[in-house]
């Protein structure tokens, strides 16, 4: 479900789901997951730039019924797909760069203030619809939303749904920089080329990193807490309901 390659000091990941605009399923999760521990753990690699195969960086979570089993009794995010991909991005200690080539939706739109630079394509727009299926904010964005675009904004994107042109992100800090749709990823390694040919790069990058997020809050501990308020909600059955009254009104408005 992800392909990874390197060329370098770049590695690239790409999510390989068109058929459902790259929706993250379960072994997704675990593939970026993988990757990530793969990267890190590599001599040579200094940056892992993630994208999407087809129209769409991606759909967002996969609510397949076989994805989210709605019989199960209990959940516990943390300790599942999701749980251990969200930990592998927070933790993540090189260069992660979204070369986001469509739309970002659901947590594809909260990974975004996780990478260290956000490179988008023209046309493309973030949506996190988590009001209308009856989930939670997620991956930090209750506190990354608010920082990043301020109340306002992230109040219309978190409870209203509202979908964010990439222009309007660009503005708001969520995105680095526009590219146009051609000739996209190669846009984005020419960008990153300079830092990545620095000497010491391979230390200097890390080092940065760790200094700016040395006075950070608890990243982690925040994913938790939104993680455990899913599970009460996935155990109440509502998003499973939300899903299903959505898909009948989509269908009664096509009749």
């Amino acid at each position: 479900t992800a392909s990874l390659t390197s060329n370098g000091p770049v590695a690239t990941l790409t999510f390989e789901r068109p058929d459902s605009l790259n929706a993250f399923s379960n072994q997704l999760y675990r593939d970026i997951a993988a990757a990530l521990r793969l990267v890190e753990q590599t001599d040579g690699i200094v940056a892992l730039v993630l994208t999407g195969r087809g129209k769409f960086f991606s759909s967002g979570a996969d609510l397949s019924p076989e994805e989210k089993d709605p019989t199960r009794s209990s959940y516990c995010s943390e300790q599942e797909p999701v749980g251990h991909f969200m930990h592998a991005v927070l933790h993540f200690k090189k260069m992660l760069v979204a070369a986001v080539n469509g739309p970002a939706v659901g947590v594809a739109c909260t990974l975004l203030p996780h990478c260290d630079l956000v490179y988008a394509a023209e046309g493309v727009y973030l949506w996190t619809p988590f009001a209308r299926i009856a989930v939670v904010p997620e991956f930090c964005s209750s506190v990354t939303f608010p920082r990043m675009l301020g109340k306002t904004n992230s109040n219309q994107m978190l409870l209203l749904g509202k979908r964010m042109a990439v222009e309007e992100a660009l503005q708001c800090g969520l995105v680095s920089r526009i590219f146009a749709k051609e000739n996209f990823l190669q846009q984005v390694y020419d960008t990153l080329k300079p830092i990545l040919e620095a000497r010491f790069c391979e230390i200097t990058i890390p080092l940065f990193k760790r200094i700016i997020q040395r006075s950070d809050v608890d990243m982690w501990a925040i994913c938790q807490a939104e993680l455990k308020e899913l599970d009460q909600r996935l155990q109440r059955r509502e998003p499973f309901e939300a899903v299903i009254h959505m898909m009948e009104a989509k269908t009664k408005s096509k009749l």
